[in-house]
C-alpha cells in the first residue's frame, strides 16, 4: 500500500476544438488538476494521488482527510480574492474562483490541525499565507521588481537566464536543511502576485533579489509545512526540486506509518472461540 496524497481539482472552462482552432467554451466546465502535480505525487513522492474537487461536502471531506498522508496545493489560473485578506481588488482585471479559495483554505487549516504534511506551490503558498492571516500584493511588477512572470516564454520549464531568477535562502530553516544550506539557487518563476504581509507564525525561508518572499514555513506546525513561490513540479529532475519532493515524501511516509500503527492498535483483537462439546 502507498500513502495517499491529496491535491485539488478546480473548475476550469472546457477546451473545445473547432475549425478555427482551440477555443474556450464558457458554458461547459470541467474539474481539472495539474498533470505535473499528479506525476510528482505518483513518481517522486511515491504516493497514491487523490483528487478533491472544489465542490464537495465539508464534513465528508474532513473524514476523508483522516486517511490522507499529505496535501499538495498547486498553482492555478485564478487569484485568491482580496476580501480573504481584507482588501479590495485592484482595477487591473483578475480571475477569481471563490470555491477554489474555500477549498484551499479549508485544506490548509485542516492539515495544520491534524498535522498532515502540506506543500504549497505558487497559489498554494499564497493560500497558506492568507490562511495564517497574511495578505498579498496584487501586482508585484510595480516598484521596479524583477519580472517574476519570466518563465512564461518556455512554459516554466527552462532554468536558463532570461527564464528564471535567483533566490537567497535564510541560513537556518526548513528549506535550508532540505537544500543542504545552499546559500543561493535559481528557480523558475511564474507569478504576478506575492506575499505582502507575512501570516502570523510563518517565517520567510527564501527571498528573491528584489525582496519578494519566495518560500515560507511554520516552525510551530505539528507536521511538515512548506510553501514555495516557484514551480518545482515543472522541473522535477532539477536537484532543488528533487530534494524538496524527497523531503515532503519522507514526511508523507512518516505520517502514513504513524497512521497505520494507530489504526492497527485501535482495532480490537477477535478472540478465538473454542467450542467444547460435552461428552465428546
Amino acid at each position: 500500500m502507498r500513502p495517499i496524497v491529496l491535491t485539488n481539482a478546480f473548475r476550469r472552462p472546457r477546451g473545445i476544438r473547432s475549425w478555427q482552432g482551440l477555443a474556450l467554451c464558457n458554458k461547459t466546465h470541467v474539474y481539472a488538476c495539474i498533470e505535473d502535480i499528479v506525476d510528482v505525487i505518483h513518481q517522486d513522492v511515491e504516493a497514491m494521488p487523490l483528487l478533491l474537487p472544489t465542490t464537495h461536502d465539508r464534513a465528508t471531506a474532513r473524514q476523508l482527510l483522516a486517511q490522507v498522508d499529505g496535501i499538495i496545493l498547486p498553482g492555478g489560473y485564478s487569484n485568491i480574492h482580496p476580501r480573504r485578506y481584507g482588501a479590495e481588488p485592484h482595477e487591473r482585471p483578475q480571475i477569481f474562483d471563490e470555491a477554489h479559495d474555500d477549498t484551499d483554505l479549508f485544506l490548509i487549516k485542516t492539515a495544520v490541525e491534524l498535522g498532515i504534511p502540506l506543500l504549497g506551490i505558487c497559489r498554494g503558498m499564497q493560500g497558506i499565507n492568507v490562511a495564517f492571516g497574511g495578505s498579498l500584493d496584487q501586482d508585484i511588477k510595480q516598484g521596479g521588481r524583477l519580472d517574476h512572470f519570466c518563465s512564461v516564454a518556455t512554459n516554466g520549464t527552462n532554468l536558463q537566464p532570461g527564464h528564471a531568477h535567483g533566490i537567497a535562502l535564510q541560513r537556518e530553516g526548513l528549506l535550508a536543511d532540505i537544500l543542504r544550506n545552499e546559500a543561493h539557487t535559481v528557480v523558475n518563476s511564474l507569478h504576478e502576485q506575492g506575499i505582502d504581509r507575512l501570516g502570523e507564525g510563518l517565517v520567510a525561508e527564501a527571498m528573491a533579489d528584489d525582496g519578494v518572499v519566495e518560500a515560507i514555513s511554520c516552525p510551530a506546525a505539528k507536521g511538515f509545512l512548506l510553501g514555495v513561490q516557484w514551480h518545482p513540479e515543472r522541473v522535477p529532475e532539477n536537484p532543488v526540486s528533487h530534494r524538496i519532493f524527497a523531503a515532503f515524501g519522507a514526511a508523507v511516509r512518516q505520517h502514513y506509518d504513524q497512521r497505520v500503527r494507530q489504526q492497527d492498535s485501535s482495532e480490537s483483537p477477535v478472540p478465538a472461540v473454542a467450542a467444547q462439546v460435552s461428552g465428546q
